[in-house]
């Protein structure tokens, strides 16, 4: 009886970790975090993942955010510019090639 009681807590051990490394994991995984937790075991276990994160994560990096379209100050600055945004009337005419 003794060693059914170990083995049984031993077994639910070991149950309850891979149960908190699984929900660890898709909670990782729906939140986007992982990159630097698993980036040394996707290195090692699977290249190919590796480097299309990084390629992702280059990507990222690179895309400036657009203005929304319907951003009610993109509106107002160009109704009333800055001084020094546009030509202005103290300007000088813009002088014509021909």
């Amino acid at each position: 009886m003794e060693d059914l009681l170990v083995f049984l807590a031993v077994a639910g051990g070991f149950a309850a970790i891979l149960g908190a490394v699984a929900w660890l994991g898709t909670r990782i995984r729906r939140r986007g975090i992982g990159g630097g937790l698993m980036g040394p075991i996707d290195e090692i276990y699977n290249p190919g993942a590796h480097r299309a994160r990084l390629d992702v994560q280059t990507h990222e990096e690179r895309v400036a955010p657009m203005p929304s379209p319907d951003d009610r100050w993109s509106r107002v600055r160009a109704r009333h510019p800055k001084p020094g945004d546009g030509p202005t009337t103290g300007d000088p005419p813009p002088l014509d090639a021909g």
